[in-house]
């Protein structure tokens, strides 16, 4: 369930940040360093504007995650939460997408399946930190409790 005090300033600026960062680092990754844009059968520009949506998302849940007192419990420090947050979430979206076949290869070998796990990891933990660096320079005043005031 989602708590309305979730829906603040942090929030969006760490949904909005972290989907950004993410949606580079894979731009940069698949389109300029490997050069995968070349085997895509759909158009770029629908391809792209899928991928938008699609880094919202995990933005989103990166962001949510990050706020989930489990993850809070494990890490106190943000920068350091921020990587364990999206790192989990880039394992979970790398079993999605083996399990569902989505790759720019249709051979992969056991080689290719250790560097694409990751490299997800990697884009996902770099945009979790993201999100702990929006935490910690990103001052939100909803979050202060009016019994804070006295």
């Amino acid at each position: 369930m989602l708590n309305p005090g979730m829906l603040n300033k942090r929030f969006f600026i760490s949904w909005i940040v972290s989907s950004v960062v993410m949606f580079a680092l894979s731009y940069v990754w698949h389109g300029i360093l490997l050069n995968d844009f070349k085997m895509l059968t759909i158009p770029q520009g629908v391809f792209l504007s899928f991928a938008g949506v699609a880094y919202l998302l995990i933005g989103a849940l990166v962001t949510r995650l990050f706020s989930l007192e489990y993850f809070t419990k494990l890490s106190r420090h943000l920068f350091l939460r921020g990587l364990l947050v999206g790192a989990v979430c880039g394992f979970m979206i790398f079993i999605v997408t083996i399990v569902t076949g989505v790759s720019f290869t249709k051979n992969s070998t056991s080689a290719f399946i250790l560097v694409d796990m990751t490299w997800q990891l990697i884009e996902q933990a770099i945009g979790g930190f993201a999100v702990g660096v929006v935490h910690a320079f990103v001052w939100d005043d909803s979050m202060i409790h009016p019994s804070d005031m006295d």
